[in-house]
């Protein structure tokens, strides 16, 4: 009988306008939610029976559901691990059972072992490890912790001076066959710092002194050592007290003519085998007060004994660099800057920058920054086939197809926002919109029910 069946239908439509409420009530309970997706309710009719010509329905039901995967907006963060995609990837991510999952939620942390973790769950972020500028094939947790910048030893120094012709020469000398104090026996001196293949900063002084000879200038580099080595063995040094505990690296003298042009230059070794230091270097000249480019290479690991190279100053054409000496009287003293050398000692991570493209760049102490890994995003051919798993989180499965992982800015994954997190993409008055329609055919279900069950009662009270 129709009338009985209006009864299911009622209920049907109880049944399936209930369900679809509470679709657009978790919608309302996640607006606040970081990159949630809101879900829409998607119904269909029941069996239909026939009677005679006529086909009568059974009611509706909830077919599925569906997730807007539309971006939401971006809200700004202090940390630059807080990361937001501007586009349609997903962060890849895992827990500690290596089950992978994929999410839009980009709120990460480091965790006690020092790996970035999603803030919620704590799940780990993958991505592919860079060495050496190349990144590696394989996914693996990022993980930040004893990241260190390797040491590089000093090469090169740069010094800028003016060496005063009218400079007179000290009365004490200096040969750096003793281990006395250089002090008085140059015109001026230029400390510095340099570091060894171990990442250790060694203090050394360059001393200047000018010479009787018109025009012509020595010059010596000194540092702190502990002890002498040559092919007899280790000699430990033993100054006098009160006396410095230094040796000469180089030596050298440099010749110019009254207008400032060189005459001649001459280098001297004052010991051929030193500790674990070796020497080089070149120079060039031009006219007085124009531009001379002076650079020494230095070699040394810090542990093993290393030989002397012989010095060899090449005087050749000047490239222009912002180290320069002259030879100019301008009525002042000589003077003398350090102005740079290469190398740099061992550099903890200080922090962290993550660009467009997914490069996690390490800062360190020592002022090196290097690339550490790449964030990949992942895609799908159907992504409304996920699977969603709770905590914004979603699962590949055979209507979403396997998860293609690549660089972000590349194939429609989107960009990586670093500073930024990804709010809801609810739309709060669409939500009231479809809350009065399920509101409403709830309440005009309910009323079929009461109208069915009121004519069944007629019916039973026509018996009577």
């Amino acid at each position: 009988m129709t009338v009985l069946a209006s009864l299911f239908s009622g209920i049907s439509g109880i049944v399936s306008n209930g369900s679809a409420l509470s679709v657009s009530g978790d919608n309302i309970a996640n607006m606040n939610t970081m990159a949630f997706k809101s879900g829409n309710a998607l119904f269909e009719s029941n069996l239909t029976q026939k009677i005679g010509e006529v086909e009568v329905g059974l009611g509706s039901r909830l077919a599925a559901t569906n997730t807007s995967f539309t971006q939401g907006a971006f809200g700004s963060s202090s940390r630059p691990t807080d990361l937001a995609i501007q586009g349609s990837g997903f962060f890849a991510v895992e827990n500690a059972q290596n089950q992978r999952f994929y999410t839009r939620a980009g709120s990460f942390s480091q965790d006690a072992q020092g790996r970035l973790v999603t803030t919620v769950g704590g799940l780990r972020l993958l991505g592919y490890q860079i060495t050496d500028g190349v990144a590696s094939s394989t996914a693996l947790p990022i993980n930040l912790a004893s990241i260190n910048s390797t040491p590089e030893a000093s090469t090169t120094i740069s010094i800028s001076m003016n060496l005063t012709p009218t400079s007179t020469e000290p009365a004490n000398a200096f040969d750096g066959s003793s281990f006395t104090s250089a002090e008085g026996s140059s015109n001026f001196s230029v400390p510095g710092t340099l570091y060894d293949s171990l990442g250790t900063a060694r203090d050394i002084i360059t001393y200047f002194r000018k010479t009787s000879t018109p025009n012509r200038w020595e010059y010596y580099v000194l540092s702190n050592l502990d002890n002498l080595q040559d092919s007899a063995g280790v000699y430990d040094v033993d100054p006098a007290a009160g006396d410095d505990d230094t040796v000469i690296l180089k030596g050298g003298t440099v010749t110019f003519d009254t207008d400032g042009t060189l005459l001649s230059k001459s280098e001297t070794v004052a010991v051929t085998t030193i500790n674990g230091w070796s020497v080089g270097g070149t120079a060039s000249y031009i006219e007085a007060g124009e531009l001379l480019n002076a650079t020494s290479d230095i070699q040394w690991n810090g542990a093993d004994a290393l030989d002397f190279d012989e010095f060899q100053a090449d005087f050749g054409d000047v490239s222009g660099s912002s180290a320069v000496a002259t030879q100019y009287d301008n009525g002042s003293d000589s003077v003398a800057t350090f102005v740079q050398s290469d190398g740099q000692g061992v550099g903890s991570l200080q922090s962290i920058d993550i660009t467009e493209e997914g490069i996690i760049r390490g800062i360190f102490s020592n002022g090196d920054s290097r690339d550490l890994y790449s964030i990949p995003l992942a895609t799908f051919a159907n992504v409304e086939g996920l699977s969603r798993t709770g905590s914004n989180l979603f699962q590949a499965t055979a209507q979403s197809g396997d998860p293609l992982l690549g660089g972000a800015g590349t194939t429609g994954r989107g960009e990586i926002r670093s500073f930024s997190i990804e709010q809801s993409n609810v739309d709060l008055a669409t939500e009231f919109v479809k809350i009065i329609q399920f509101q409403r055919a709830f309440q005009a279900s309910a009323r079929t029910i009461t109208a069915a069950a009121d004519i069944l009662q007629d019916l039973v009270n026509l018996g009577r």
